[in-house]
């Protein structure tokens, strides 16, 4: 199985994050690694439930700390792993 990793860091203002993956052809299985300041975090999403573009988009709550993400039609596909 393939994975490709994706880092991210939540700053204050900055709480959309554009996560790009380029092919989703070129591994099985998506890693979101999210530093919120407080924590860190990681998602995972296969990559055949990712959309055709070259990126998805991580929005952050900073008051409840919530993670959604964009296009919607992944939403119930990513899963926290940490």
């Amino acid at each position: 199985m393939k994975i490709k990793t994706n880092n991210l860091r939540i700053h204050e203002g900055n709480y959309n994050r554009r996560v790009k993956y380029n092919d989703r052809k070129e591994f099985d299985v998506l890693v979101v690694n999210l530093q919120d300041g407080t924590k860190n975090r990681s998602f995972q999403v296969e990559s055949k439930y990712l959309p055709e573009t070259n990126s998805i988009h991580l929005k952050y709550n900073p008051d409840t700390h919530e993670v959604s993400w964009s296009p919607k039609s992944i939403i119930n596909h990513v899963n926290e792993i940490k």
